[in-house]
């Protein structure tokens, strides 16, 4: 394997068999996400689609409901330790839905009166954050 580089500063990458990719950082490694949290959160779509509707979320919740339902989610899984349902799931997907409910008023493709948090950043002039300058 072989790198160099290309275009714009990112590096082009050879491999044995002779085939080439360029790696761009901030497109995500997928290969790093834990498939038992992926499998559960996927699980839990499921169940809510089974329950509400597939894609119910996307239509638009303020984003205080996703903070105060994955916060008491993570109480009762931390703290009291409760296993009457899958807490850890539950509180994955509402951050995975508070943040995609986020990006989509930022982008405007839902209304801004979504964002009910109590300072809404996007009245105070704050634009939608590049996650790939993030430390982790």
């Amino acid at each position: 394997m072989t790198t160099q580089i290309v275009d714009e500063g990112h590096e082009k990458t050879v491999f044995a068999g002779g085939g080439s990719r360029e790696i761009i950082p901030g497109k995500g490694r997928p290969d790093l996400t834990p498939p038992e949290a992926e499998h559960e959160l996927e699980v839990h779509f499921e169940a809510g689609a089974n329950k509400y509707e597939a894609r119910n979320w996307e239509k638009g919740l303020p984003l205080s409901t996703f903070f105060n339902s994955g916060m008491r989610h993570f109480r009762d899984s931390f703290k009291k330790g409760l296993v009457n349902e899958n807490h850890e799931a539950a509180a994955h997907w509402n951050t995975a839905c508070y943040l995609a409910t986020l990006r989509r008023i930022q982008n405007g493709l839902l209304p801004c009166e979504l964002d009910d948090r109590p300072i809404p950043h996007h009245k105070k002039g704050h634009t939608h954050v590049d996650p790939s300058h993030l430390d982790s």
